[in-house]
């Protein structure tokens, strides 16, 4: 065979196969399948959509939230008798307390809002009184008697003897005026 036929016969061959249009062995069905896959994606993602929208407007605002437990930045002060039994500063340090405390032998604390304790005996009289503080959230020291007494947020320990502490609530102006 010689070259220049050979090289004839290529370039017919050739120009034959780029002219010749090129079959495709897809049929119908093969077509409609990335369609298919488009259409169920699309639905899944408008189901996605609207259960994530309806779950967003359920759920309540995180401003909302905080705005509604925003209620411990407001410390109470010296002179709010409220119904509360701990009285805090403006650091948030515990000041005061509102409670009775009883040992087994019924001998008694009791300390107040307004920074003034009695120690009763088990009879029931005074044994000391006056004013007390509270440091580090839980060391009360009674002032007149020089004494402390350690407080671990449930009760109060005068040396081996546990009193077991019960909050008590100050009365308010309005308190006062139902009594009456």
């Amino acid at each position: 065979m010689d070259n220049s036929n050979f090289e004839q016969q290529f370039k017919q061959n050739v120009k034959t196969s780029a002219m010749a249009p090129v079959p495709t062995a897809s049929t119908g069905e093969t077509n409609k399948l990335p369609l298919i896959i488009a259409i169920v994606l699309a639905i899944v993602t408008l189901v996605e959509s609207i259960v994530l929208i309806i779950a967003l407007s359920n759920r309540p605002s995180v401003q909302t939230e905080t705005s509604e437990n925003n209620d411990y930045q407001t410390p109470i002060a010296y002179d709010d008798y409220i119904r509360s039994a701990y009285v805090y500063d403006d650091d948030y340090n515990l000041i005061a307390v509102n409670f009775s405390c009883v040992a087994d032998d019924k001998s008694s604390y009791i300390l107040t809002a307004s920074n003034y304790f009695e120690q009763r005996d088990s009879a029931g009289s005074v044994t000391a009184s006056g004013d007390y503080s509270i440091s580090n959230d839980s060391l009360v020291s009674l002032k007149d008697s020089g004494k402390v007494l350690y407080y671990d947020g449930f009760n109060i320990a005068d040396g081996l003897t546990i009193y077991k502490c019960e909050e008590v609530a100050a009365e308010t102006d309005a308190d006062e005026d139902t009594e009456d």
